[in-house]
């Protein structure tokens, strides 16, 4: 077994006194917009553990470890047994933790995950990020658009030359179909096209179908979940046949 040599022994002080130097980046937790700052009263401490609170945090503010403040926030502190005897104080940060953007979301995915015995690749996954390609979309904390580089695809989508390659846009277009308002009735004369029987013809009808399907998709609106505080209002419409 190799020793380390002795040049490194300040790495493992298991006495420590003051903070370490100040680092560029300063230390955030962002919450959810519009949440109050929680602030909880103490919890019920025994005759003991308001002693040992008292000399802890005596001892943490000589070390310079802690500093008095006058934040907005509140947490509890709480005691848990030393493995080899002693209490080891804690704080209880439950309630900002519930209020912490994001993270009990993935908390939830992970759970999930482990219950089922399913597993990731770390380099594989993306945290705490504000936007995300999936499946041709971008989905947002505001909402769903269409990606953009799909919109150029089909933007740049030469005229059908036959009945296959109409099919083919028809199928791309179809898969963002929720984002363009009567989606059926514009692609009409190109899914007329596409009948078994009918035969080829790339009139001015189709021309304009294919058209307003591309200035269509290129001013999608972004989708957004309903909200029930909010007022509904229903459309629909029927067919002769």
């Amino acid at each position: 077994m190799k020793v380390l040599p002795d040049d490194f022994n300040e790495v493992f002080e298991s006495i420590l006194d003051g903070l370490p130097p100040d680092c560029a980046v300063g230390h955030t937790i962002p919450v959810e917009p519009g949440k109050l700052p929680p602030f909880r009263p103490l919890y019920r401490l025994s005759p003991a553990e308001f002693e040992e609170a008292k000399q802890q945090i005596k001892e943490y503010l000589r070390k310079g470890w802690i500093e008095p403040s006058a934040s907005p926030y509140g947490a509890p502190i709480l005691f848990v047994n030393k493995k080899g005897g002693g209490l080891r104080m804690c704080v209880d940060y439950c309630a900002l933790n519930k209020i912490t953007e994001h993270t009990q979301h993935i908390k939830w995915v992970l759970r999930k995950l482990r219950k089922h015995k399913f597993y990731a690749r770390l380099w594989k996954c993306h945290f705490y990020k504000r936007e995300l390609e999936y499946l041709g979309h971008l989905i947002r904390n505001n909402g769903l658009k269409v990606d953009p580089k799909k919109v150029v695809a089909v933007q740049n989508w030469p005229v059908p030359q036959d009945v296959g390659q109409a099919r083919s846009f028809l199928g791309l277009a179809n898969y963002f179909r929720r984002f363009l308002e009567n989606y059926s009735t514009v692609v009409a004369p190109l899914t007329a096209l596409t009948r078994k029987g009918s035969a080829w013809e790339w009139t001015r009808q189709c021309q304009e179908a294919l058209d307003e399907v591309k200035t269509k998709l290129t001013n999608a609106p972004v989708l957004v979940l309903p909200d029930p505080s909010k007022p509904y209002c229903m459309r629909w419409s029927q067919t002769p046949q």
